[in-house]
């Protein structure tokens, strides 16, 4: 059993200074963005999909919130958020990516570069929707992290999955985000150059989701 830590004047440690620990905006700042991303390590991936251009995640336990219009949805213990480009990989294909946005439900898919705006009516959507089938029960777990010095996130999965964000910029932009969802703390805002860590105040509550994807 380890011993209790106590500071030098012998009183036990915060539990604000223990929760901000565990916060990826403080990890990133004191251990860099890859240690951060590796708060995933051990997560089930519990819910994936698309809101507008961006593509939303979901990790560990969830948790039932109040959004700031009053409205209860469900999150995860780590939300990760992106609009870089981006693909999720199966044992033996590409499930989809991106760019499949542009693509409507049909097969043959038909390109659209105006779809991405509707909820539920793309190629991405439809293979989405098939891969959440895959979830039930934590059933698929983050089992390895890496985030390369272009900024570019690596996930492997459970099941010979594999989750890539790419960043195809050299501009100091946001590529991924990674935060609490329940907590009012900064994000981890991960660009090709590093991170910029960012209040939520400044943030409209996460994302304004599309009408099918209220899990955003």
């Amino acid at each position: 059993m380890h011993p209790i830590r106590r500071d030098r004047a012998g009183a036990l440690p915060s539990p604000m200074i223990d929760a901000q620990s565990r916060s990826p905006a403080y990890v990133a700042q004191h251990q860099g963005r890859e240690a951060a991303a590796r708060l995933l390590i051990g997560l089930p991936l519990r819910s994936i999909g698309r809101a507008a251009s961006l593509l939303w995640m979901h990790f560990g336990e969830v948790r039932t919130v109040t959004t700031l219009t009053g409205g209860d949805k469900e999150v995860g213990e780590l939300a990760l958020h992106t609009e870089a480009a981006w693909r999720l990989l199966g044992p033996a294909e590409l499930v989809t990516g991106k760019s499949d946005a542009f693509y409507d439900r049909d097969e043959p898919p038909d390109l659209d570069e105006e779809l991405w705006r509707k909820a539920g009516v793309t190629r991405c959507d439809r293979r989405l929707e098939e891969f959440r089938a895959l979830l039930a029960g934590g059933a698929m777990v983050v089992e390895a992290v890496t985030v390369d010095r272009g900024g570019a996130l690596y996930l492997e999965l459970s099941g010979a999955h594999r989750f890539e964000i790419v960043p195809t910029t050299s501009a100091d932009e946001e590529e991924w985000r990674l935060f609490r969802p329940y907590t009012a703390e900064p994000h981890l805002v991960a660009t090709s150059r590093g991170i910029e860590p960012l209040d939520v105040d400044d943030v409209e509550d996460d994302v304004a989701p599309l009408e099918d994807d209220a899990d955003a």
